[in-house]
């Protein structure tokens, strides 16, 4: 879906656009710009210095001022035809947008590249056959638009551009291939917490190279949790990721179909914490979820604050501790009280009066998925930040992913970079063998027997 700003006339009868040329830009701040395009017909000193000689030249074109806000993406074309106001004007939608690309070819021509993989994208996954998903070859769509997507920040730009197209839905980068997810059946595209009748995972991490990150570039892969060490070692290695003393990882983004849990995590936390939390998600309820996802929204704990808060969320003791009731505003929450407890309705009072006082007593909220409140004054911390033994995979990840390496650290040349820890740990204990081979034999004397 495709949101933007319009000026609509009634029934009108055709559209005659003018053929304009903005002379000049002028910037407001946000408070002009809006005091400006509410009242349009006051002379403006923005305006009478910022005088334009041509009003409207011999081929026709309108020679006007562009008058845009900070904070504000429209802008208003202007022509005052010798005066101090907008004695012509237009409303420009998006116009920020309009200014940075007409401002630079360059990047007008790069705005087109991408668009024209993005409109390929989107035809590629119109033709396929019915079916939940579409496979997209990148290396293919690299060759074809001469433009390299794999492993930088074009790929990035160019998912987000997919993503803004209505109906797009899913979609995950898979080795070389994009894949887009659909309902079976038709083209559109899978959107909510369901893949195939099933739930989708309840998280996703970005985990990326951390020295290539910090070079600039984009080497990573999305996650799925809950993850095992085998997945884990697998994308550690197709990322460069090898060894345990030098982790060289960092997460740089999540993905949730539940609301509010991504905004909750933070770059910190750790896989093995991502892990369990992931595995907890999936055993609850659909009800417990939408129950999670109503106590995120009355912000008992921050944007941030990470998988170690989201943990001790959901542990029975803070969880039970929530009401969730099915209630969409004041009338419909008093009325439920009033039924469940007649003897504390007070007498001449609406439900809609009642269902108030009591959302501003308990500070409780109104969502899409119920009325939710929260019976203490603060969570007691259950979770000591020891993830259970089930649930660790970083370590064995990390070892499997040296060990597949290996072969690739022994060929290191004389002069490069110093050998890691384990490799001076083993470099030791075969000087250590090889010492006792070479040194002198000592014989033991037979009790009662000669001496050898």
């Amino acid at each position: 879906m495709l949101h933007t700003n319009a000026v609509f006339s009634r029934k009108e009868s055709d559209f005659r656009p003018k053929d304009c040329v903005v002379e000049k830009v002028v910037r407001l701040s946000g408070a002009e710009y809006d005091s400006f395009a509410g009242d349009m017909l006051r002379d403006r000193d923005f305006i009478r210095n910022n005088y334009i000689d041509t009003v409207v030249d011999a081929d026709g074109r309108y020679h006007c001022l562009l008058i845009v806000g900070d904070g504000r993406r429209d802008g208003i074309l202007v022509n005052p035809e010798g005066g101090d106001y907008a004695r012509y004007s237009a409303f420009i939608p998006n116009a920020e947008d309009f200014l940075t690309v007409g401002q630079s070819p360059a990047l007008a021509a790069l705005n087109k590249r991408l668009t024209g993989i993005v409109d390929d994208i989107v035809e590629q996954a119109g033709a396929e056959p019915s079916g939940d998903r579409v496979e997209i070859d990148l290396e293919a769509l690299e060759a074809k638009h001469g433009m390299q997507l794999l492993g930088s920040d074009i790929l990035d730009t160019v998912l987000g551009m997919l993503g803004e197209r209505p109906g797009t839905g899913d979609f995950e980068i898979d080795k070389n291939e994009l894949i887009i997810y659909r309902e079976p059946g038709g083209a559109k595209a899978v959107d909510g917490n369901e893949r195939d009748g099933e739930r989708r995972e309840p998280i996703e991490a970005f985990i990326a190279n951390q020295e290539r990150h910090e070079n600039g570039e984009t080497v990573g892969e999305w996650l799925r949790f809950p993850a095992d060490a085998e997945t884990l070692a697998g994308l550690f290695i197709r990322i460069g990721v090898t060894g345990p003393y030098d982790e060289g990882y960092i997460i740089s983004d999540f993905r949730s179909p539940y609301e509010g849990v991504r905004e909750a995590l933070n770059s910190d936390d750790r896989l093995d914490e991502l892990n369990a939390l992931a595995s907890h998600m999936s055993d609850m309820e659909d009800w417990e979820l939408e129950k999670l996802q109503a106590i995120l929204k009355l912000d008992v704990i921050g944007a941030g604050d990470g998988a170690e808060a989201l943990i001790n969320l959901i542990y029975d003791d803070n969880f039970s501790a929530f009401n969730l009731i099915d209630a969409s505003n004041e009338e419909e929450l008093g009325r439920y009280w009033d039924e469940e407890d007649p003897m504390s309705y007070p007498e001449g009072v609406s439900h809609a009066e009642h269902g108030r006082e009591i959302a501003a007593e308990e500070k409780g909220l109104f969502t899409e998925w119920g009325y939710v409140s929260f019976s203490y004054k603060e969570l007691s911390q259950e979770y000591d930040g020891i993830v259970p033994h089930e649930y660790r995979i970083v370590d064995m990840a990390l070892l499997d992913a040296a060990r597949h390496t290996a072969p690739d650290r022994g060929a290191r040349r004389e002069g490069d970079e110093k050998p890691s820890v384990m490799e001076q740990i083993q470099k030791a204990r075969q000087a250590a063998r090889q010492q006792g081979k070479d040194a002198p034999q000592k014989h033991k004397k037979d009790k009662g027997g000669p001496e050898l």
